[in-house]
């Protein structure tokens, strides 16, 4: 980890056309250290099979664009699937109503046809040929594109009789085998595969109870090891690809059983239809927004108790279902927006904060080599039909830059002692933006953890032995009493506060120290939850907690920690299940709960 500073402060000039009024705003952006990690491959787009006479509220803008149809041919597709690295899911709505004509024993092999009743969504069984299917992958091949494949999830199955959209019966895995092994035989490569699209909770137009659709994941994941058999190639299993519903995420991450799902897919659409007439108010509305976020807490959540394994995926994303809405989220805007996002932001995520109105959208992440600021350049493409060049604009840092309303600017900070940082500011109001100087770093590199120690100071109660008066600014903070710090990089490895008869509750910042290795409280008055926060210590090897009075349940999180090799929290008040995850910390060496209520026992066979 480079030295370099981590907190730097914008000020950021809210001001709108009609009224003589003008809002600062505080930009904090803390270097100190990643507090997430994007994948690679995070610009992901879907190609579906929808075809032609696909229309929904007098608009049908699918044309040519469905899989059965698509030109492949097509230059502008061709150099914009070159993102690379880039995800192409193959899937999408219909299908659940493709089958696959390896063998070549179907008959009348052909795409969808309009039906009026009988069939979901209003449209037949469509059937891949494998001339198709090699055209494809070609295609994919020459854009080298990373593919998650949707399988068909209701072959096999048929409709209840007493529930409406419910599918009985278990999944009839042979026409995913027989394409799998065509597949591996012509060399093609598939990243993953995905069983059915949208089938969860209540489903959209078909659904499978959450039992027996762990119970299908168990047969695919056993079918991908059997044609995938080594590990380092081995496709990954994703599901469910729909919309959250707790009660069936947690009832089949419960049953689906350890190892089974490498990705736990969801959807997102969180506009509505697009014919709704509120969504261009929703769209722009960040309260509204914001409400989605409660979802990705959710799935985290579910994936931390029952599933710590695996990680969490968006599959799909539109804005608004059926297609967009008219003259709101249908157009290219979002792919532009990706483009950018793909060139110029890195994986790794910085804290960024801001107060003032909640109109702007602030994110920050480490540049991805050299950045650039696009300002007042219609991105259009070239004659030849090539993306445009982004060339980077250098601009006074001390003047303002003005950001025109319902736009998006990318910038990059120079001079910036840190992994360069770059900023995006996403403004969806009728407002413009003006971007004042910047401000000089204010705080060093390791601030981080010294602000998170004097967090966790501010949270003691009780000090009979005047152990915290050494916590000051007179000596560095890696002298402190029970504080180690490594020595090349100055941030704290170990706190040690064992037996000082200290009580207080446990400060949420303490997730702040990311290289802490060793955390010992034993024998103290600790008292109220442990804190979710806890589980940002990727680093931890060592967790000493007995002998408080630590209440509530043990953190689901806590599965994030994946080098503990020591866990004590014997003698406390804790309640509620012994996480199963627990044990499957493959470096879990003791473990020790005795002398609290908890309930659950802890399979380490499957350790």
């Amino acid at each position: 980890m480079m030295n370099f500073k981590s907190i730097t402060f914008f000020d950021v000039l809210l001001s709108c056309f009609l009224v003589s009024k003008a809002e600062k705003v505080e930009v904090v952006v803390e270097g100190a250290t990643s507090i997430a990690q994007t994948d690679e491959d995070f610009i992901c787009v879907t190609l579906g099979w929808w075809p032609t006479n696909k229309c929904d509220y007098d608009q049908c803008p699918w044309g040519q664009a469905g899989l059965f149809n698509l030109d492949l041919k097509n230059k502008i597709l061709e150099k914009a699937i070159k993102f690379h690295p880039l995800r192409i899911r193959v899937g999408g709505s219909m299908q659940d109503q493709v089958v696959y004509n390896v063998r070549n024993n179907i008959e009348n092999c052909k795409p969808f046809e309009k039906q009026d009743k009988g069939f979901l969504f209003g449209f037949s069984i469509g059937c891949l040929d494998m001339k198709r299917w090699d055209k494809l992958n070609e295609f994919f091949n020459q854009t080298r594109a990373k593919v998650t494949f949707g399988l068909n999830a209701l072959i096999g199955r048929k409709e209840s009789e007493t529930e409406k959209t419910l599918w009985v019966g278990d999944w009839y895995s042979h026409n995913a085998r027989d394409l799998m092994r065509y597949t591996i035989s012509k060399g093609y490569k598939i990243d993953s595969y995905e069983l059915g699209n949208e089938l969860c909770g209540v489903g959209v137009s078909a659904s499978i109870e959450a039992k027996q659709y762990a119970k299908d994941m168990a047969t695919l994941k056993n079918l991908v090891k059997e044609m995938y058999p080594n590990p380092k190639t081995q496709a990954k299993v994703l599901g469910p690809g729909g919309f959250y519903d707790k009660k069936w995420f947690d009832t089949f991450l419960d049953a689906s059983g350890h190892d089974v799902i490498d990705g736990v897919t969801h959807h997102i659409y969180n506009l509505g239809p697009g014919n709704n007439p509120d969504v261009v108010r929703r769209v722009q509305d960040p309260f509204f927004l914001t409400q989605i976020a409660q979802t990705f807490k959710d799935v985290s959540n579910a994936i931390d108790k029952f599933a710590p394994w695996s990680g969490a995926w968006v599959s799909e994303s539109g804005g608004a279902y059926n297609s967009g809405g008219q003259l709101v989220s249908y157009t290219f805007a979002f792919g532009f927006c990706a483009l950018l996002w793909h060139r110029v932001m890195g994986s790794k995520v910085l804290s960024v904060t801001h107060k003032g109105s909640p109109y702007l959208r602030v994110y920050s992440h480490c540049a991805k080599k050299e950045s650039c600021i696009v300002e007042g350049t219609p991105l259009e493409l070239s004659v030849s039909l090539e993306i445009p060049e982004l060339k980077s604009k250098l601009v006074d840092g001390l003047k303002p830059i003005s950001i025109v309303a319902h736009s998006i600017a990318f910038i990059t900070i120079r001079d910036f002692n840190a992994p360069a940082f770059i900023i995006l500011l996403s403004c969806f109001n009728s407002h413009c933006l003006n971007l004042l100087g910047l401000a000089d770093p204010v705080v060093s590199g390791n601030a981080t953890d010294k602000q998170a120690l004097l967090e966790f100071k501010a949270k003691i109660t009780g000090d009979q032995l005047n152990v915290m008066e050494s916590w000051n600014s007179s000596i560095h903070f890696c002298q402190w009493h029970g504080v180690t710090c490594g020595r090349k990089h100055q941030r704290v490895t170990k706190l040690d506060l064992q037996s000082l008869k200290l009580s207080g509750s446990l400060s949420p910042h303490i997730g702040n120290m990311s290289f802490l290795r060793v955390l010992n409280l034993m024998d103290n008055s600790f008292y109220n939850q442990i804190p979710q926060e806890i589980g940002r210590l990727r680093r931890l090897e060592t967790l000493y907690l007995t002998n408080n009075s630590i209440s509530g349940e043990i953190p689901s999180n806590l599965s994030s920690c994946s080098k503990l090799t020591i866990v004590r929290m014997a003698g406390n008040l804790l309640t509620g299940e012994i996480p199963a995850f627990l044990g499957f910390l493959s470096n879990l060496k003791v473990l020790s709960f005795y002398n609290n209520s908890l309930r659950g026992s802890i399979c380490w066979c499957c350790n």
